[in-house]
């Protein structure tokens, strides 16, 4: 559901930027090619996806373009007003989570040095700061020909607190469980020095960084209930990494050599006292809590890891991709617990007064991975592709364990000590085969066949844990055999079409989910009925199943879309944009009710409509100002076992005065609801009042 309500703002906040300019007059806010890390002007990060940086050591080169004045820049600024936030707060802070008061909502500057000093150009991009969930600060500097500095920093306020999730009781009795939740800060920075670009030979240095800190809600999981208790969180990743990239004409090399460092702790406390739990009732005649209840834990583990990545063309006719990685991480991990209360042993049938557990565990991984492809065109109307990959995996550690039970008569049990050695073995391959015709210039046709095959080693859980033997191992298989169709056809530049289906029959997965016995297709559709008049249409299907009496699992999953583009004069003028989407959800499979182990089948439908709609116009010019009028709007509209209700118009009024500055004001209304979920809703009235500006 949040990823559904972050695509719609996604979607809304880009169509929603002027289509031309973001300034009358058609002056770029960023002259061309001047965008500080050779990427496009994203849409405003309120409502977009985070998404990971690229490894900027292994990118190709882009091409720059110079800029013709010393000095070039954007800003765009503002002040944003909440009338009030109705409904459940925390729900709205989980999907959208905008704050009040002032606002840099995007600046994006460029620096050039005609004599070429320490730099050719330096670019600075800001975005969403004043405490806006999702921020970002980029700076690019460089030398022609003798290096390149990227630095890269994001920051995500994370909070989830969806009370559907946090507390399954919440519709019946109105309250709060709170079991499970989290509010955290992700922070990501990266720095990469490429040394002589555009050279045959560029040496790179790489420094990345993500941090976690934060609280939350977890539970202390006992026998037959769960005690949601406060978390302090906190987890911190360093990659320090070099290399050297070749580059000539037919052929580019990289490689990489680098470790990772990796700290992390949670600290759990009961903060209620008694504290019941989820157990609405009593167990066996007695009634299960804590009175005191303390968990923690700390993992520290490093890897180094070496790469290679080769592409070449020998001929013309054929093209060649290789690519080796090895990493060998050690971790080892600490954790402790000590509670008191009312507390059920299940292994010994019998209630305590006090636990205590200790557990430390070591572990060694060796991970190989590598692939290969090559795409052949031995004949103009002809082209083999062939791709081959493998991921090796074998994990071995050993855990020491000590566990003590305390009667309520002070009478403590004889405390165990276990010695678990465990072994985890997976290895996955996949090889692909495609064929693609083109009988006549504007058709292609696709014939491939996919195989997947591994197995896997695990042992039993808990198996021979009193006497200290490991126990016998359980085994998994995969055995995947896809057969793979497509075409594409293009009819004078004004009609593009293609279609993608693939389908596999059920043989062995790992996993209960897994794509077992599937069918899925892909069709999409493109025509341009006019110069300015675009029609879209795609259409999507999964089925998959997994037939085993013990699983019976079956899902089906479809969605159409419709949309069109109108852009009169290239959008000067007026544009419009508006799609359409149909979606179905239906799904069941066997699980285990958890407080009779009794099987029970787990059913969910879901049928979905979802539009996004934008229409931007120019109101032509008075004494010298350029109004320009937005309004348009994102819904989502569902029935079923999760039926939502999500609705989010917007409007703008924009005046430019001149080419290099404006002013605006924008309306956001943020309404969402759940029937079957009803405490789940919230609505915001949210107004800005912004500036731009560019130089």
């Amino acid at each position: 559901m949040r990823l559904i309500l972050a695509l719609l703002g996604a979607a809304l906040s880009l169509w929603a930027q002027p289509t031309a300019s973001p300034l009358p007059g058609g002056a770029p806010s960023t002259p061309a090619g001047q965008t500080l890390a050779d990427e496009p002007e994203a849409p405003r990060p309120e409502l977009q996806p985070f998404t990971a940086p690229k490894n900027p050591g292994i990118r190709p080169e882009p091409p720059i373009v110079e800029p013709t004045t010393p000095f070039t820049g954007s800003i765009d600024a503002g002040y944003r007003w909440i009338s009030g936030i109705g409904g459940n707060m925390p729900t709205y802070r989980s999907v959208i989570n905008l704050g009040e008061g002032p606002k840099l909502f995007g600046a994006d500057f460029l620096l050039r040095d005609p004599k070429r000093r320490l730099y050719d150009r330096l670019g600075i991009r800001v975005s969403s700061v004043g405490g806006e969930p999702y921020s970002s600060v980029q700076v690019n500097a460089r030398r022609e020909r003798t290096y390149e500095l990227i630095f890269n920093f994001k920051n995500i306020a994370y909070y989830n607190f969806l009370p559907q999730f946090a507390d399954p009781l919440a519709s019946i009795n109105h309250t709060f469980l709170d079991e499970q939740s989290r509010d955290l800060f992700l922070r990501n920075s990266s720095l990469t020095l490429n040394v002589l670009p555009q050279r045959h030979f560029i040496p790179f240095l790489g420094y990345d960084r993500s941090s976690v800190s934060g609280s939350g809600i977890v539970t202390i999981v006992e026998t037959s209930n769960e005690y949601p208790v406060l978390a302090g969180i906190s987890t911190h990743a360093n990659d320090i990494h070099g290399g050297i990239r070749v580059e000539y004409d037919h052929w580019h090399l990289t490689l990489e050599q680098g470790g990772i460092f990796f700290q992390g702790a949670q600290n759990n406390s009961n903060n209620s006292n008694p504290n019941y739990g989820n157990l609405g009732s009593p167990f066996l005649g007695q009634t299960l809590f804590l009175s005191s209840g303390t968990q923690g834990y700390s993992t520290h583990a490093d890897s180094t890891y070496s790469q290679g990545i080769l592409t070449a063309t020998p001929f013309p006719w054929l093209d060649i991709t290789g690519q080796f990685m090895f990493s060998q991480p050690a971790a080892s991990t600490r954790f402790g617990e000590t509670i008191t209360g009312n507390i059920f042993d299940r292994p010994s049938f019998q209630f305590y007064a006090a636990q205590t557990s200790a557990i430390s565990s070591q572990s060694l991984q060796p991970h190989t991975s590598g692939g290969f492809s090559a795409e052949i065109r031995p004949i103009s109307w002809l082209r083999i592709l062939e791709a081959w990959s493998t991921d090796r995996l074998h994990s071995d550690g050993s855990a020491i364990a000590t566990q003590q039970f305390t009667t309520a008569g002070g009478i403590s049990t004889t405390p165990m000590v276990t010695l678990n050695y465990g072994i985890l073995q997976t290895n996955y391959n996949r090889q692909e085969l495609d064929l693609l015709f083109d009988p006549v210039p504007s058709l292609t046709i696709r014939a491939g066949y996919r195989y997947e095959w591994g197995n896997a080693l695990a042992p039993l859980a808990f198996i021979g844990e009193a006497t200290g033997v490991s126990g016998p191992f359980e085994t998994a298989a995969l055995n995947r055999n896809t057969v793979l169709a497509g075409l594409s056809y293009r009819w004078k530049q004004k009609l593009t079409a293609t279609a993608d289906i693939e389908g596999a029959p059920g043989n062995h997965v790992y996993f209960r989910t897994s794509l077992y016995d599937y069918q899925s297709a892909r069709l999409r559709a493109r025509y341009q009925i006019l110069p300015a008049l675009q029609l879209n249409a795609t259409f999507n299907s999964l089925t998959n199943s997994n037939p085993n009496p013990l699983i019976q699992y079956h899902l089906t999953s479809r969605q159409t879309s419709f949309g069109l583009n109108w852009l009169p004069n290239g959008g000067k003028r007026v544009s419009i944009f508006a799609e359409y989407t149909y979606g179905t959800l239906d799904s069941a499979i066997l699980f285990l009710v958890p407080s009779t182990l009794q099987r029970a089948n787990s059913l969910f439908q879901d049928t979905a409509h979802t539009g996004v709609a934008l229409i931007d116009t120019a109101l032509g010019k008075w004494r010298g100002l350029q109004p320009r009028l937005t309004a348009g709007g994102a819904l989502y509209y569902s029935v079923g076992d999760s039926a939502t209700r999500y609705y989010q118009p917007f409007g703008r009024f924009l005046v430019g005065y001149g080419e290099h500055f404006a002013t605006y004001v924008e309306w956001r209304w943020y309404n969402m609801a759940q029937p079957v979920f009803p405490i789940q809703a919230f609505r915001s009235n949210q107004i800005i009042f912004g500036i731009r500006a560019s130089m």
